[in-house]
């Protein structure tokens, strides 16, 4: 835990952009075509390094699973009631739309998208984190909530059991996508998708 603590500060800080910010030197925009796909991902050497076990089970064990996208970042939040989204340090964050469950087997793709060391790469970018959409995962008594940011492919993870980040750049057109199948009048995720598909 050591190493995961000044990470995901600088996460916060650095991030990643989701909305029509344009993201900066070294997200996915910076890429030209023939880059993307030639690009060879470095991965993390362990899904626990990015995700602790505890959240890892909550995720795989999960019976229930809801997302809904993610608005306004709300200042000086205090605790994970007042607001949709609460990543801890004061981040938390409005919903801009109404959660939709998933699927058995859309439950279970995400989950194998999320619970892979390969859909993960190792370095950060210079973005600002403005998360797109919130899964939250329902197993027993305990939840976790995963905030991906499509605009730079960020995620972060927090739960009643412990957190998790990731750079999911290897899986972010998929799983933009993905997301963008369960809102599919949403402007901002179909404007992602297609920002995207440019550097596929």
């Amino acid at each position: 835990m050591k190493r995961f603590v000044p990470v995901l500060v600088s996460v916060l800080i650095v991030g990643c952009s989701s909305s029509s910010r344009t993201p900066t030197a070294g997200g996915p925009s910076s890429m030209t075509k023939r880059t993307a796909a030639k690009r060879i991902w470095s991965n993390p050497t362990t899904l626990d390094s990015l995700i602790q076990p505890d959240v890892q089970r909550i995720i795989s064990r999960s019976d229930r699973v809801r997302a809904f996208l993610v608005g306004e970042m709300v200042g000086s939040v205090t605790d994970s009631i007042s607001v949709p989204l609460y990543l801890g340090g004061g981040a938390g964050y409005e919903a801009r739309s109404g959660s939709t469950e998933l699927s058995r087997t859309q439950a279970e793709k995400l989950k194998t998208m999320l619970l892979d060391v390969h859909s993960y790469q190792r370095f950060a970018k210079e973005c600002i984190f403005e998360p797109t959409v919130g899964y939250v995962f329902y197993s027993g008594s305990d939840s976790a909530k995963a905030a991906l940011c499509f605009g730079c492919f960020d995620m972060i993870m927090v739960s009643n059991r412990g957190r998790g980040w990731g750079h999911f750049d290897p899986i972010g057109l998929d799983l933009t996508h993905f997301t963008a199948d369960l809102f599919p009048q949403d402007t901002v995720l179909k404007s992602l998708v297609k920002r995207h598909e440019v550097y596929r």
